[in-house]
């Protein structure tokens, strides 16, 4: 159980750090690289510390690298959208992507979920529009946000997809092989972003993106432990929904982040679907 605290409390950071690298003036860019390399170093010393691999296959690197690009692409919409609509809205729709890969498990894998899964999915759909959709204000940037948050959602739930694909591949002893490829595209292409948009960085950019990064990889770490000791249906109705309260809580007691009576409504819904729809 300890695994899992530790697991959801990881998760639920990272939008937190950001949020604070922002607040320090950080180029979000910069931190995302620096976040991107910590990852792919730790990923490539599990990797060395495996030993030589039995036999690469090769859609286990071209899968990792194109949910990597998905990965920093989705990385360079969160940090605008948490700087638009703060860490509450943002980590929602981050966690409700997750009927994406449902929905194509029922359409590509065939596998049939259960009711109350069906309910959770139905709940997201009430959701969605109770958190994206905010009356036009002149004056605001409100309006320019929901494109961000549809593609956010999008982006997200399309990672999550193919991370499942590989998964049904069963591919014996290639994980660490699959995440390396995964942070290694990401931090290219993380890379190429600052790279066009350098303005701004400087030293100050180094340490939260460390702590970033350090809080994507123990988070992945201790989510693979959790998973090896207790049941999914513990762990990710727990991991989905508990990461996004402890979000909204922090992000309201740090920054004071407001949100509406209806986007209450809708983070309350996003909660109990996020739940539901793990559960199976």
């Amino acid at each position: 159980m300890i695994a899992l605290l530790v697991a959801t409390l990881f998760s639920a950071a990272f939008g937190l750090v950001l949020r604070w690298a922002q607040q320090r003036r950080c180029n979000v860019f910069a931190v995302g690289l620096v976040n991107y390399v910590i990852a792919t170093l730790y990923q490539a010393a599990q990797l060395g510390m495996a030993g030589p691999l039995e036999q690469v296959t090769p859609v286990t690197v071209w899968l990792g690298a194109i949910v990597g690009v998905i990965y920093a692409l989705n990385f360079g919409i969160f940090g605008p959208l948490i700087a638009k609509r703060g860490v509450a809205i943002t980590t929602a729709i981050v966690r409700l992507a997750v009927i994406v890969p449902i929905v194509g498990a029922i359409v590509l894998w065939r596998e049939a979920p259960l009711a109350i899964q069906y309910v959770g999915i139905a709940l997201t759909l009430v959701a969605m529009p109770l958190i994206t959709l905010k009356p036009n204000v002149p004056g605001t940037i409100e309006g320019s946000a929901v494109p961000l948050l549809v593609a956010m959602f999008i982006g997200n739930g399309l990672s999550m997809l193919l991370f499942q694909a590989y998964e049904n591949l069963s591919l014996p002893g290639e994980d660490a092989l699959f995440l390396a490829c995964l942070f290694g595209a990401a931090m290219v292409v993380t890379a190429i972003a600052w790279r066009l948009r350098p303005k701004g960085s400087s030293r100050r950019d180094l340490f939260p993106g460390v702590v970033l990064g350090l809080t994507n990889a123990l988070a992945n770490v201790a989510l693979l432990e959790s998973m090896h000791q207790l049941p999914g249906v513990i762990v990710f109705p727990f991991y989905s929904a508990v990461g996004l309260v402890i979000a909204v809580v922090a992000a309201r007691l740090l920054w004071g982040e407001r949100i509406s009576r209806r986007e209450t409504l809708g983070l309350g819904l996003a909660i109990i679907a996020v739940a539901l729809v793990n559960i199976g």
